[in-house]
């Protein structure tokens, strides 16, 4: 059987448009990535650097606060450091919220990885540490009764360091991860 002139541009017609569609459908699909890809990044990993910023920002506030009272006894600054302890908490919460929600909504998350999670708990484990320090030198220093201030202070003083140390480190990571991503887009 022979091809007519219109039957083989017919077929030439036909191969160009199956191919255009294929790269249109292939430009669509990377399209949607790279579209998940920085909604990711600028929904959840940046509010994760940010909540980070914000958890480090407010434990120095905190630890300001507890310092000065400790040496003034001043009531007023036992009152702001509930308050930044309350902010402390607050950003704490959100940032847990925001794993939980990352890990269902966006895997790639940095927020979703063990290394995020196990700095979080310790970041945890140490506040509760910094916290029952600080309120058991309160209760002794109120009641009057005589206590070991200095070994008080180093334990409250190592669980600062502690979550400094690992807020500091949860942000790094969180940062450089970000990074790596963002270059991947190309």
């Amino acid at each position: 059987m022979k091809l007519t002139i219109f039957s083989r541009m017919v077929i030439s017609l036909l191969a160009i448009f199956i191919l255009s569609m294929a790269a249109s459908v292939y430009c669509i699909l990377q399209l949607r990535k790279l579209d998940k890809t920085t909604e990711v990044i600028t929904h959840y990993d940046a509010d994760f650097i940010f909540l980070q910023q914000d958890l480090l920002n407010t434990f120095f506030s905190m630890m300001r606060y507890e310092k000065k009272y400790f040496i003034t006894n001043d009531e007023g600054l036992y009152n702001r450091y509930l308050l930044v302890k309350a902010d402390f908490d607050k950003y704490l919460s959100e940032t847990e919220t925001l794993v939980n929600t990352a890990t269902v909504d966006a895997p790639t998350s940095v927020a979703c990885t063990a290394e995020a999670r196990d700095l979080l708990a310790k970041i945890n484990q140490n506040y509760k540490r910094y916290q029952s320090s600080f309120n058991e030198e309160i209760n002794r220093m109120k009641s009057g009764t005589v206590y070991d201030q200095n070994g008080i202070q180093k334990e409250r003083n190592d669980a600062a360091e502690e979550i400094m140390g690992t807020l500091q480190k949860l942000g790094d990571d969180s940062k450089k991860t970000a990074v790596a991503k963002a270059k991947q887009l190309g």
